[in-house]
């Protein structure tokens, strides 16, 4: 189960990063500015997904076509194997005390 789980993260990794080139070809096309700036921020792709959404909703798509499926298949599998998800639930009371 975790082979499969391992293969959906890196299947999701890989197209998102097809769908983030595919949006930092079309921010360049858009202009020289849009381009930089989406190298930079990723807070950009979202920006420009708003004001220029007929461009770049082929790649959004792309971007995010693996995240609902893959990203339940993993959430589910840690909630139905026993994991509740806190990394300090088995290590409760572990931190040392305040002086």
């Amino acid at each position: 189960m975790v082979t499969l789980a391992l293969i959906c993260i890196v299947v999701g990794l890989i197209f998102y990063l097809i769908g983030s080139i595919g949006l930092i070809i079309v921010e360049f096309k858009t202009g020289i500015l849009w381009g930089i700036c989406g190298l930079l921020f990723q807070i950009v792709h979202l920006l420009y997904a708003i004001l220029h959404f007929e461009e770049s909703k082929k790649w959004l798509g792309i971007a995010h076509l693996t995240n609902a499926p893959c990203g339940s298949y993993v959430t589910t599998r840690r909630v139905f194997d026993g994991r509740d998800g806190s990394c300090m639930s088995e290590h409760a009371g572990a931190w040392p005390s305040q002086p």
